[in-house]
């Protein structure tokens, strides 16, 4: 029997995006931090709320993207599959998270308008890919640095 890893998660930036390039310059990523959240009404009529706060990693040309045209509030859809990432901290202890790899074709949509205009940073020249192809990140590559 074959399985299926597929997310896609509605919600705000609680932060900019952070962008990075690793090695040569040839990866790129992007780190968004989004929340979602949930309403509801007990059998008391109490109103509740619950917020989520979910960590997607955007790769390729698609991260630069992101990067330009996202900024903490902005409303995106993500789509993509869960990861478990580990590492050892400083006291040499083994932790773990789960985080959404977003889908390289299509897998982060802008809800509503992207920031119209974001000042240049230092740490990387624009590029074509900067472009915000008709109100979604898509069809932007295949390079996924695993």
């Amino acid at each position: 029997m074959s399985s299926y890893n597929h997310v896609a998660i509605l919600g705000h930036l609680g932060r900019d995006p952070n962008y990075r390039l690793i090695g040569t310059a040839d990866s790129q990523v992007c780190v968004l931090s989004i929340a979602t959240s949930e309403r509801w009404t007990d059998r008391s009529g109490n109103e509740h709320e619950r917020t989520e706060w979910h960590c997607v990693k955007i790769w390729g040309r698609a991260a630069a993207a992101c990067d330009k045209h996202l900024e903490k509030g902005s409303q995106v859809l993500v789509t993509g599959s869960l990861r478990t990432e580990s590492w050892e901290d400083k006291e040499g202890i083994k932790r773990y998270r789960t985080i959404i790899v977003a889908d390289p074709r299509g897998g982060v949509r802008f809800v509503g308008r992207p920031k119209a205009e974001r000042t240049e940073r230092t740490d990387r020249a624009p590029s074509e890919s900067d472009e915000w192809p008709e109100g979604r990140i898509d069809d932007l590559g295949d390079d996924i640095a695993f």
